[in-house]
């Protein structure tokens, strides 16, 4: 898998720094519960018990080299020995490491994985650790991959074709423009000639023994580290790296591993590229920083400042985007790592439409603003409480936090040096240091970080903007005259209301009753709402809610739909109680809470999480949702702009018009479920969206409501008799309304030509009638999982066709019992033939004869394995506990859930195969490039 070295950029900066300055060029010291150590040989390893998720543990291995270390003529063979690791090894030849892997129940992809970078290449493993023998073969590939790779002659020719399909699926008017600008990026630097992808000739016609070369020049002790966080024997584990690991050497004559500098310049560098097919464009700001190590102490402080100072213009670009005409989408300011030897400091936004030049101002105009006059207290003080919370939230949540983000934190240390501190030396130290950090400190701070040198600034905006495009010397112009102006100063809004002002006459509890099967509490209602509850320990800052009743957009007429289908994202932009949103989300800091509204086609619902510190807020907000929406005029006015830009953006997307074309067709031309248009946004109308919104919540009688999470029965029922017993209930039932939707039932191909790349996508899509009830579910599902081994075995593996294949195939209950299935990859357009008459081999192989039992055994093992992770998430248990509210299964169907999985048979998935993939009426659509019409 290809990564941009800018991915790693941005983790948990603040959090992770916010420490003293207490003691000069001493280390920050990382958690004493992490094991750390070096082998004689140079190898780091790195062991940490956690136990979350139970009876798992994350492995990974990390090297420091990537594309910029290869030879001039490997260019790509870094990426390319990534890949290699996963085609043989000496304990695993060919695909036995993939096969293995998915017979423990874990999934190529979601639990083995790998990415390739400029500096580093990490490989990742998650394996369970109830069976010692799976933790030991999981140690095992890790060592294989470090030592051990095979490098098969034929399986190396093999991959070249996976590697050139993976390269293909990249092509995209991003990925030209980013070559266009490289030169400017990555200025006068090893960087700017090294891409991670690399040169598609040399990947595929490079002699074995230069791929080779790589891999043991660089694949070594001294440059890698050992990873193992999860639920393991810590001091077992270390045995077993010094044992297995220890017996390695350097090459003799070892090459140095350069480090590769990030040259400053004197001039302002810029940038502008155009391509037809680009979406929408975007600016860069980046002024190059002198490298801060983030691991000492005496730099915690300064690095703490800068990304308070960060946050409050971040806060500030985030106004305009509710804004009318708003001038971009998103935006972004931070000081993070660069690539060699280089911090950065700069920003990045998404220009909506023709605001190109716009954009490029705002930013720079907050950014010398900030410069220039610094901030107020007010913003710093939000920004204070704001982080010191997520800082108590991490100590709140460290015996409960995923493994896999633990191992990522590992990671980072030994490849950029970020520290590994406690959650508790974080807290406390935030708790020192915040309150030293004066106003003065981060005034000083956006001064030192805005430099008039080592400025680069880069645009890519798609060809139509034209006239509308600044050049270069535009932009020049631009970034002198706002660096020179005078700005004037922030004004700051400071919250000073309740959120939460009416007075409310509370409801009754009517009943309760226990379900001992599941485990959570049913509650009636005065006002005819029902409460499901169920208090879980699996997080201690996390409370999870939804409501949810039938109805939704279908019980509207079709000239309200489209402001009906709009309505709760318009309301939700518009902030809340006295505030808009911009005043909403500032009365918000240091709070965490939320609650969003949706209107779908069928329901009518309400999601949002809170921390039980903020459980009384949160229930105020859910009864403001209720009772309190409103639509503010300048933010329907921005969320309409934002559409039909996103409308004209889209246009350029060669992929746009086949994805149109696929929904048009399937949908029937349904008018409420075909692609979007300018038409459909124009009948978006904010009284009638407004009057929707309140129809579909005017009667909580209607609703269940859900809670799943860290609170006690006695504490959160006198918050529902208060804010949702409270709520209108006029005790009328609804249900759905069919629209009509209908879908091709006769096969057909239907081609669609554009983009200027030598690329195709194809996707098969057919809809059947279905039975619903929970064992076909699980039927369906384990058809799912082995067609999706198949098409890897042979469309990528055997075949070299593509990067991946997949199948999807699901059932719906609603408006009627149905099941769809979606098969698709990309690949080369001379091979759409090709590859078309492979899959129909594969569905007639699974028809026609059962497959070998280890196939489904695979399917066994990941649904226990799913079952196990599942069994401890509230997100999990709160969709589980709607499923069966909402009929979808019952109590039975939970219990019996693995008895269902391991009941089913070869046969039964053969049956399976017959009656879900009709082949004979499935829709094709193949994507071409525009040069094959």
């Amino acid at each position: 898998m290809l990564r941009k070295n800018f991915s790693m950029l941005l983790i948990l900066v603040l959090l992770i720094t916010i420490t003293a300055n207490l003691y000069s060029q001493k280390i920050i010291p990382p958690d004493q519960s992490i094991k750390i150590g070096k082998l004689a040989n140079g190898l780091t390893y790195y062991i940490k018990y956690n136990s979350r998720p139970e009876k798992r543990a994350e492995l990974r291995m990390a090297v420091k080299v990537g594309s910029v270390v290869e030879d001039d003529d490997q260019k790509g063979l870094a990426h390319f020995c990534e890949h290699m690791a996963f085609n043989g090894t000496k304990s695993f030849p060919r695909q036995e490491l993939v096969n293995y892997v998915e017979s423990i129940g874990m999934g190529f992809g979601a639990d083995l994985n790998a990415y390739t970078s400029y500096d580093e290449t990490v490989y990742m493993l998650k394996v369970p650790t109830d069976n010692k023998e799976t933790l030991l073969k999981g140690l095992k590939i890790i060592e294989e991959w470090a030592y051990s790779v095979s490098y098969d002659d034929k399986e190396i020719d093999k991959e070249r074709g996976v590697v050139l399909e993976e390269e293909r699926m990249y092509r995209s008017a991003e990925s030209r423009i980013d070559r266009k600008h490289m030169q400017v990026s990555f200025y006068k630097s090893k960087y700017a000639e090294r891409d991670v992808i690399g040169d598609t000739n040399i990947i595929a016609k490079a002699p074995y023994s230069v791929s080779k070369r790589f891999y043991k020049d660089w694949y070594r002790p001294d440059l890698m580290a050992i990873f193992i966080v999860g639920d393991i024997d810590v001091n077992e584990m270390e045995n077993l790296i010094k044992e297995n690991f220890s017996k390695y050497s350097n090459p003799q004559n070892a090459r140095k591993r350069e480090e590769y500098p990030m040259p400053f310049h004197d001039d302002v560098l810029v940038s502008v590229e155009t391509d037809k097919e680009l979406s929408f464009p975007t600016v860069e700001f980046t002024i190059l920083q002198d490298r801060i190590d983030r691991s000492l102490m005496e730099n915690s402080k300064e690095i703490a400042i800068r990304s308070l100072a960060n946050s409050i213009i971040n806060k500030r670009l985030n106004e305009y985007t509710n804004k009318p005409n708003p001038p971009f989408r998103f935006s972004s300011v931070s000081f993070s790592r660069y690539l060699g030897d280089k911090d950065s400091y700069g920003g990045f936004v998404y220009a909506n439409g023709d605001n190109v030049t716009h954009s490029l101002e705002i930013l720079l105009k907050e950014i010398f603003r900030a410069s220039q006059n610094g901030f107020n207290q007010s913003e710093l003080d939000r920004v204070k409480i704001e982080n010191l919370r997520y800082s108590e939230r991490a100590v709140k949540e460290k015996d409960k936090t995923e493994s896999n983000q633990i191992v990522s934190r590992l990671v980072g240390n030994f490849l950029d040096s970020y520290p590994i501190p406690s959650p508790e030396y974080n807290f406390e130290k935030a708790k020192e240091l915040l309150p030293q950090i004066t106003l003065d400190d981060v005034n000083r701070a956006i001064k030192d970080m805005v430099k008039d040198k080592s400025v680069k600034i880069i645009i890519s905006a798609p060809e139509r903007i034209g006239a509308a495009l600044p050049t270069k010397n535009e932009v020049m112009a631009i970034y002198n005259k706002i660096k020179n102006e005078k700005h004037e100063s922030y004004v700051d809004f400071i919250p000073d209301k309740p959120l939460f002002e009416k007075t409310v006459t509370p409801g009754k509890i009517t009943s309760s009753k226990m379900n001992t099967t599941l485990n959570f509490k049913e509650l009636e209602l005065s006002n005819g709402v029902k409460v499901i509850l169920k208090p879980t320990d699996f997080k201690n800052d996390e409370i999870l809610f939804s409501a949810s009743s039938f109805g939704g957009a279908s019980l509207v007429p079709d000239d309200e739909y489209f402001s009906a289908e709009n309505a709760s994202s318009i309301i939700s932009s518009s902030g809340m109680g006295p505030y808009d949103d911009s005043q909403y989300k500032k009365f918000m800091s240091g709070k965490i809470a939320y609650v969003s509204p949706y209107i779908s086609d069928y329901m009518e619902s309400m999601r949002g999480q809170a921390s039980p510190k903020d459980i009384e807020l949160f229930f105020q907000m859910i009864n403001l949702r209720f009772t309190d929406p409103k639509i503010d005029d300048n933010s329907y006015k921005a969320y309409i702009d934002k559409a039909i830009q996103d409308f004209n953006d889209s246009r350029n997307d060669p992929d746009g018009a086949f994805s149109d074309t696929l929904v048009s067709v399937m949908s029937n031309y349904h008018l409420r479920h075909g692609y979007q248009t300018l038409d459909k946004i124009n009948q978006i109308n904010a009284d009638k969206a407004l009057k929707v919104y309140k129809e579909r919540f005017a009667d909580a009688s209607d609703f269940t409501f859900y809670f799943v999470g860290a609170f006690k029965f006695e504490e959160i029922e006198p918050l529902i008799e208060k804010y949702i017993a409270s709520l209108p209930g006029k005790g009328v039932k609804e249900t759905w309304k069919d629209d009509g939707l209908t879908h091709p039932k006769d096969k057909f191909v239907k081609n669609v030509y554009s983009g200027k790349e030598f690329k195709s996508r194809i996707t098969y899509q057919y809809y059947g009638d279905f039975n619903y009830n929970y064992k076909n579910v699980i039927l369906m599902m384990a058809l799912n999982e082995v067609m999706n081994i198949r098409l890897r075995e042979v469309i990528r593996e055997d075949k070299s066709g593509t990067y991946g294949a997949y199948m999807r195939i699901s059932p719906t209950k609603m408006p009627k019992e149905q099941y769809s299935v979606s098969i698709g990859w990309g690949c080369s357009p001379d091979r759409v033939e090709e590859l078309s008459t492979a899959l129909e081999g594969i569905i007639k192989e699974v028809q026609d004869k059962p497959l070998e039992d280890s196939y489904l055994q695979k399917y066994k093992e990941s649904s226990k394995r799913n079952r196990e992770t599942n069994l401890k998430q509230n997100y999990w248990w709160l969709g589980m506990l709607q499923n069966v509210m909402e009929k979808r299964m019952d109590e039975n169907d939970f219990v019996s859930y693995l008895d269902y999985v391991n009941a089913l048979t070869v046969n039964d998935v053969q049956e399976a195969a017959k009656k879900y993939l009709v082949f004979d009426k499935f829709g094709k659509f193949v994507h071409y490039p525009e040069a094959k019409k």
